[in-house]
């Protein structure tokens, strides 16, 4: 499969400390602005299936709201229990004003 950016919105669209969820029609993605730095994770926490969105955000931390386990946004790693596997990050990159996510579309 090939990556391939997709433009999810403009960076006027998402100011920094906003997020904002995608629905595709294979996953759902929290794209996030932290301190001018874009990340985009899979909408979905690897311990249980339940969305990540409305989960805290501290610096680069992620909680689920869930069952309160926390994920790096940087690398998808996850940092307490009762997760153990990573979520799935995606590459973001700004182009002009786009903000772009690297999807494998194929």
């Amino acid at each position: 499969m090939a990556l391939q950016y997709v433009t999810f919105c403009t960076v006027d669209e998402l100011p920094s400390g906003s997020r904002e969820v995608f629905d595709l029609e294979t996953m759902s993605i929290l794209l996030m602005n932290v301190n001018g730095t874009y990340y985009a994770v899979e909408n979905m926490c690897s311990h249980e299936e339940y969305e990540l969105h409305e989960g805290e955000l501290d610096g680069c931390i992620l909680e689920c709201p869930k069952h309160s386990a926390t994920f790096d946004i940087r690398s998808g790693e996850a940092l307490t229990a009762p997760a153990f596997s990573p979520i799935r990050i995606f590459p973001v990159k700004v182009e002009g004003n786009d903000v772009q996510v690297g999807l494998n579309l194929d």
